[in-house]
């Protein structure tokens, strides 16, 4: 009765191995892909491949398994032609919910001891209290490229990480609020959840007129404009945020942005 997901390597997966995995209750899996170009991840020492991690996919996706992959852009020497082919790597790849950040070497990494040692990198000078958002280029930059010109290329390889996510409504929820559905649906990306699915091990019923449903439906139509915006517009909003952040009604939703 244990439902569980984990994260696993690519160069670790087999047919066998997640057909055991979901014997045993896993339903979801995530994998760091992290790029689409060979070089890239040797620079990385993925030991793992492009042609690896989209069988690696495949498997997870024959299985039966939700798939969580992630993906990064900025790493050391990494050109922008690179960078694009790991867009449309992500593109090309049947996967349930993708992840784009930017390259950090975080402390005790090889890398990290590489750029402090010839001083790419001053570790008085570190964010340490956010280390782990991976959801904005970084201060330091250590690609082929300049800061303005990876940030665009960030703005646009997060967008489409985040085009065409769905939000899960299990079936029970469906027969149960037909009219209500019909009426979400026409807002934001839907999918219906099978009993016999993965995803109603972690189904939770559906209240209408909730405050945190008409929070979910806000955010998801904030989410699909801010998208389509000019870059410059993007950056003046990132500006405001901080000023409103303390705003006890604003707080949550901006949080993440």
């Amino acid at each position: 009765n244990l439902r569980w997901i984990c994260a696993i390597r690519a160069n670790q997966i087999t047919p066998e191995l997640l057909e055991i995995m979901k014997r045993a209750g896993c339903f979801s899996v995530s994998i760091g892909l992290e790029s689409g170009t060979d070089r890239m991840l040797k620079v990385l020492n993925k030991k793992t491949t492009v042609e690896i991690n989209r069988h690696a996919c495949a498997y997870v996706k024959e299985a039966g398994l939700h798939l969580v992959a992630s993906f990064m852009v900025g790493i050391p020497s990494e050109t922008e032609k690179e960078m694009k082919e790991t867009v449309a790597f992500m593109q090309s790849l049947d996967i349930n919910c993708k992840g784009m950040g930017c390259f950090r070497p975080l402390p005790g990494s090889p890398f990290y001891h590489e750029f402090v040692a010839n001083k790419s990198l001053v570790k008085e000078k570190i964010d340490w209290g956010n280390l782990g958002d991976f959801s904005t280029p970084s201060k330091y930059i250590f690609c082929d490229m300049s800061m303005e010109k990876l940030e665009r290329v960030f703005d646009k390889a997060s967008n489409v990480a985040a085009f065409k996510t769905w939000t899960t409504v299990h079936e029970d929820t469906l027969l149960k609020y037909p009219e209500m559905i019909k009426g979400i649906a026409s807002r934001a990306n839907i999918r219906i959840c099978k009993s016999d699915n993965y995803q109603s091990s972690t189904h939770i019923a559906y209240k209408p007129l909730s405050l945190s449903s008409i929070y979910s439906i806000g955010n998801r139509v904030f989410l699909q404009l801010y998208a389509i915006l000019p870059y410059k517009m993007k950056l003046w909003i990132r500006a405001m945020v901080p000023r409103v952040r303390k705003n006890k009604y604003l707080k949550k939703w901006l949080a993440q942005y």
